[in-house]
């Protein structure tokens, strides 16, 4: 009885692995999905950012970093950016998908500083046609840079008056560079 038991939790617990695994990161709504991995080209049409600050800062403080509507065209100008590099950028028009980008971004102030340390950020992205019908949806939450070298500049920066716009604008380079090489170019069939 004990044997039997075991075995099916066993065979059970193997099949939700499994399952679990072997289940796709991107939600298509047309199948067969007209995008073509490695081919199709995307265009970026709203990138919208929800910002929270995290960390007891005077407004001088906040004010001198970008606000959502400018962290939007930060990530929107970054995402074409990268899009371009890889030859995958197009305008809007047939054979042309258009992506739009929602991003949900924390700010965090090293301690006793007025400097940024790496964010932690979620995003949820919908790539439609050219008759705005959706046609795949994709999401990740709670991301954060791992870095042992951006730890260190963070951990350098404590004490400091210093705003460092550029430490943020490369993190947003490095996370639009990561979801345009990682996910939205491995888009389609």
């Amino acid at each position: 009885m004990k044997y039997k038991l075991r075995t099916v939790s066993f065979i059970i617990f193997i099949s939700v692995l499994l399952n679990g695994c072997g289940s796709n990161f991107y939600h298509y709504t047309f199948k067969p999905t007209p995008i073509k991995n490695d081919i199709s080209k995307f265009n970026v049409d709203e990138v919208d950012v929800a910002l929270h600050n995290l960390g007891n800062k005077k407004i001088e403080v906040l004010n001198k970093y970008p606000n959502e509507d400018g962290l939007s065209t930060i990530f929107k100008n970054s995402f074409i950016e990268h899009l371009k590099k890889n030859k995958r950028y197009c305008t809007k028009g047939e054979n042309c998908f258009t992506i739009d980008v929602d991003v949900n971004y924390q700010r965090i102030f090293s301690i006793a500083s007025n400097s940024v340390a790496a964010p932690i950020y979620s995003y949820f992205i919908t790539i439609k046609n050219d008759k705005n019908e959706d046609l795949v949806k994709f999401n990740r939450i709670e991301l954060a840079i791992d870095s042992i070298s951006r730890d260190f500049k963070a951990f350098e920066a404590l004490g400091r008056d210093s705003v460092n716009l550029e430490t943020e604008k490369n993190d947003i380079n490095f996370i639009t560079k990561l979801i345009t090489k990682d996910e939205i170019l491995r888009v389609g069939e």
